[in-house]
């Protein structure tokens, strides 16, 4: 009898020990998913950081070329083409931008899906910028 109980108590305890380890393997799931979910959102974050920051950029420097314009305009050096030239310019900035949105939200959009289509929203508007430029 004592065998027997005691072969009970091990089936017992093999089975606790197997029951634990079920439990463990599922936390460190949880666990992971969680990492996951972490690095993804902090990946996200910088992305939104980084695109922000290259829109201001972008909003800047149309917003300087737009003074000097203003400023040539008011003291009187106009160059006979002036127009066309600032509008040139403008297109530059804004072919310059695009691309640079465009690479950035690429690169993002590989690990973030949901940058994925303002990329290609980038991606377009580049491409009629450098039609427009090449008329």
């Amino acid at each position: 009898g004592q065998v027997v109980y005691r072969e009970i108590e091990i089936a017992e305890k093999n089975r606790k020990i197997k029951l634990l380890e079920h439990q463990l393997a599922e936390h460190i799931k949880v666990l992971q998913k969680f990492e996951d979910d972490r690095r993804i959102s902090e990946a996200k974050m910088f992305a939104i950081a980084d695109y922000e920051s290259l829109n201001y950029e972008w909003k800047l420097t149309k917003r300087q070329h737009e003074l000097n314009y203003i400023q040539q305009q008011e003291s009187g050096i106009v160059e006979v083409f002036a127009n066309e030239i600032y509008m040139i310019q403008k297109y530059m900035i804004d072919k310059k931008y695009t691309a640079l949105m465009a690479e950035k939200l690429g690169e993002v959009s590989i690990l973030l899906p949901d940058f994925k289509s303002a990329a290609e929203y980038y991606v377009k508007l580049n491409a009629l910028l450098i039609a427009e430029l090449s008329k």
